[in-house]
């Protein structure tokens, strides 16, 4: 079943900011999922199966988020207050004088801003060295403050009002230092003051090399090389009194710009500088909107990077030779009669062998050779003359692929294959930081030259989870992609001869049916007519995988929802009575790929289950002229 992406989306988005982020219990049939009558704190406390341990359980990994929205279940979203993100909020409760109480505050800055229920929440940064705890009246009635062991409800999040909880001004724009004149009165020893600048707008001694650093990680992060970050390092230090040596300019600049746009990003986020930091906006009505182009339409986009995610030998490499042999030759797709743009493709393989797989399985398909480079291999001259290989890494080597983009005029299609081979080595595969830095460098480069940009990913062994988060590594792979697809084996296939490739997640629209395909003698890939109208999640484990318990499950909801969808909750009172529990029904729903809908208004809400193309409509028409007659 597909990843509950707004609430999944919202959640990668904050760990960007560096903020840690928890479960919390969402608001069902118009009460507090947690199932309590009694629940004191509505849903905003924290999800008891997903974070037992509660505030312990607020995390900055990926793909524990993932497994938290895979199954589309809505579970609201906190963030964690105090050091560990950097953040005090200050919460306006106007029901109780917070908005009197806040303007005796004086003027604040702008600042991250949220509409809660009925009042509203104010972001601010952690003060380092500063011991800041939660409190309640602290600063005057109707306020209170978040800071050390605390945290809050966040957007997307639902209010146990009805309401939702939104960006009033969004943090991405911005996170404002806390007021003197606040933290003074939160902290039991007085507030040093920021001693002022000898002159406005220098740079005095003592801050002259931090800042310039930070100058040339933001350049270096923008992909910007050596020459261009010591013209901007020169420029700005004539505002440093006194100012560098050119000699520690030139060190800061190569430094700053050995290092591949990722790594520069995590220094950035490291040491921030607020001297450093430019903001830019844009009016929407000055967006000149683009049309989404595509190089296999409704599967792999223009501009952007897509993902082929696979176990070993299943075919992701063919798919990819298929891909670049269709480019080469501007020939036809098998699911639509729209023909490839014709170019030029470039093509990085360590996995196989150029001469014995590569080539013959290319010319195979039809590829024109004279259309495709390959890299054979990246080395540099050690002491003594001999030749050392070293990786090619992509965000590092841009400029190198830019050179061969130039070079063959017309570069339609870059591979990558496998992903692993081609990010820093110094870069954690499962650490979201990381990989948000690589993959967003790699997108960054396809809009720039409006190329398609096809990785190819092996998966992981976790076989009972929903096929998009079985992409090895961080979660934040997915997120950064545009279009991501699955190569796997037909489960109906004892033979293991058919495969199947099955999109997972595209950004346009609804992702298109799967396609059936064979691999022939000399490796040619040979699709099917027609697409497949419907799968089961359960990638490559073809049921040796499953428990009998899960294998139970999912007979049960085929069989229950046959003739039509049925209420969640009917769904679990009927399980139970043959002893499935709620944890093993809802994976059976991801590997059958159960639809959701919400229907109903209010009290009245409900969710309900439906097979894999389920038509809800005439429910919805159904239950919401009941709601309005009630």
């Amino acid at each position: 079943m597909a990843v509950n992406e707004p609430f999944c989306d919202a959640a990668i988005g904050y760990l960007d900011l560096g903020w840690s982020v928890l479960p919390i219990y969402a608001v069902r049939d118009g009460r507090c999922a947690c199932g309590r009558a009694d629940c004191d704190s509505p849903a905003k406390h924290p999800h008891g199966r997903l974070a037992p341990h509660g505030l312990k359980d607020a995390t900055r990994d990926g793909n524990v988020i993932c497994r938290w929205y895979a199954n589309g279940e809505v579970i609201n979203l906190g963030i964690r207050t105090g050091p560990e993100s950097g953040l005090v909020v200050l919460d306006i409760d106007p029901r109780h004088g917070g908005d009197e109480s806040v303007k005796a505050l004086g003027k604040l800055p702008d600042t991250a801003t949220v509409a809660t229920g009925g009042g509203r929440q104010l972001y601010f940064r952690w003060p380092a060295g500063a011991d800041i705890r939660n409190s309640a009246g602290k600063l005057g009635p109707g306020l209170d403050i978040r800071g050390t062991g605390g945290y809050v409800v966040a957007p997307p999040s639902l209010h146990i009002s009805g309401g939702v909880y939104r960006w009033l001004r969004d943090p991405r724009g911005g996170v404002a230092e806390l007021p003197a004149a606040i933290l003074s009165r939160l902290v039991d020893a007085p507030v040093a003051k920021p001693a002022a600048a000898a002159v406005e707008g220098m740079i005095t001694e003592g801050k002259r090399n931090s800042t310039l650093t930070s100058l040339a990680g933001t350049m270096r992060h923008r992909g910007m090389g050596e020459p261009a970050i010591l013209a901007a390092l020169r420029e700005e230090n004539k505002r440093c009194d006194p100012p560098l040596k050119d000699e520690e300019l030139q060190t800061i600049a190569r430094s700053i710009g050995a290092k591949n746009p990722g790594a520069a990003r995590k220094a950035e986020a490291t040491e921030p500088n607020e001297a450093a930091i430019q903001h830019e906006w844009v009016n929407g009505v000055d967006v000149v909107k683009q049309p989404v182009t595509w190089l296999w339409p409704a599967r792999i986009p223009l501009g952007e990077f897509t993902l082929i995610g696979g176990n070993s030998s299943v075919g992701k490499s063919s798919i990819a030779l298929f891909t670049a042999a269709a480019v080469t030759t501007g020939g036809g797709w098998p699911d639509t009669p729209d023909p490839c743009p014709q170019g030029s493709v470039l093509y990085l393989s360590d996995e196989n062998s150029l001469p014995k797989v590569l080539v013959p399985r290319f010319t195979a398909m039809g590829g024109c050779l004279n259309q495709i480079r390959f890299h054979v291999r990246s080395f540099y001259v050690d002491e003594r003359g001999e030749r050392r290989d070293t990786p090619f890494i992509f965000n590092h080597y841009r400029h190198e692929l830019e050179r061969q983009m130039e070079d063959m005029k017309d570069v339609r299609l870059i591979v990558i294959d496998p992903l692993v081979s081609y990010v820093d080595p110094r870069r954690k595969l499962n650490d979201t930081q990381d990989m948000t830095g690589e993959m967003g460098c790699m997108r960054q480069f396809a809009e720039q030259h409006n190329i398609a940009l096809l990785v190819v990913a092996m998966l992981n062994k976790r076989f009972d989870a929903p096929d998009i988060s079985r992409i090895a590594g961080s979660y934040a792979i997915v997120y950064r992609s545009r279009a991501a697809h699955i190569v796997r084996y037909d489960p109906g296939d004892e033979e293991r001869k058919r495969r199947q490739l099955i999109c997972q997640k595209v950004f346009d629209g609804e992702p298109p049916q799967g396609l059936s395909f064979t691999i022939q003698h000399g490796g040619r890939v040979v699709f099917a007519q027609g697409t497949l109208t419907g799968y089961e999640g359960d990638t490559e484990s073809e049921g040796k995988n499953r428990t009998p318990k899960l294998e139970q499950a999912i007979d049960f909801l085929r069989t229950q929802l046959a003739n039509g969808p049925l209420e969640r909750s009917i769904l679990f009172s009927r399980a139970e009575a043959k002893k499935i529990t709620q944890s093993t029904l809802k994976r059976a729903a991801g590997n059958c790929g159960i639809v959701t809908q919400s229907i109903g208004f209010g009290e009245a809400k409900t969710a309900m289950w439906g097979l894999p193309g389920t038509d809800f409509e005439p429910l919805l028409e159904k239950y919401g002229r009941e709601c309005e007659s009630a």
